[in-house]
């Protein structure tokens, strides 16, 4: 066997009913003595066992969730319920109760629901104003905290400054360093 491989030709077999057969050939010739074969595509298929043609076949799955609450918000669900109450059956009663008992009593679930729905607009409301009024509250601390650094008596050193929680002048280091033990010499001396 040789390691170079100059040119490659594919030649697919699709004539075998288990699979794809694929020849590879290093040389020109593609009927190779040992061909690779792939798994061809299997179909899906809702049962492993196959029926007579004369029973029917599981086509669909089955609804697990068959009897499960649709609606996630009762208000809806409500809504629904009194919707097709009243176009279907709007002289009947159910669990005791007509249609009009079933609105009154299930009103409070939709007062509840509409005095929540107020309260987020408020609270929505109330969120932008406090942007507002902290937009302006900034503003006037940094007009304050700049008098105070061009204020003689204060200035960027004071005591005031720096328990405002800024860095005095005093306090900030050089920006400068030096590199390895060949430093400036001090003029200390």
């Amino acid at each position: 066997m040789t390691d170079n491989i100059k040119s490659v030709r594919v030649k697919v077999v699709e004539d075998d009913p288990k699979g794809i057969t694929i020849n590879v050939s290093n040389d020109g010739n593609c009927e190779s003595p040992t061909p690779v074969n792939e798994p061809a595509e299997v179909e899906a298929s809702v049962s492993n066992h196959s029926s007579p043609p004369s029973e029917p076949t599981e086509t669909t799955r089955r609804n697990k969730n068959r009897n499960s609450m649709k609606y996630r918000n009762t208000g809806q669900w409500r809504d629904v319920i009194a919707k097709a109450w009243q176009e279907n059956a709007e002289s009947e009663s159910f669990a005791g109760m007509t249609l009009e008992e079933f609105k009154s009593v299930t009103q409070n679930t939709i007062a509840e629901r509409e005095t929540l729905e107020k309260l987020r607009r408020d609270v929505s409301g109330t969120i932008v104003r406090r942007k507002v009024a902290d937009k302006e509250t900034r503003s006037k601390n940094k007009r304050v905290v700049y008098a105070i650094l061009a204020s003689p008596k204060f200035g960027a050193d004071s005591d005031l400054y720096r328990s405002l929680g800024y860095v005095t002048d005093i306090e900030r280091a050089s920006g400068l360093k030096r590199e390895g033990g060949d430093s400036a010499p001090s003029t200390d001396q």
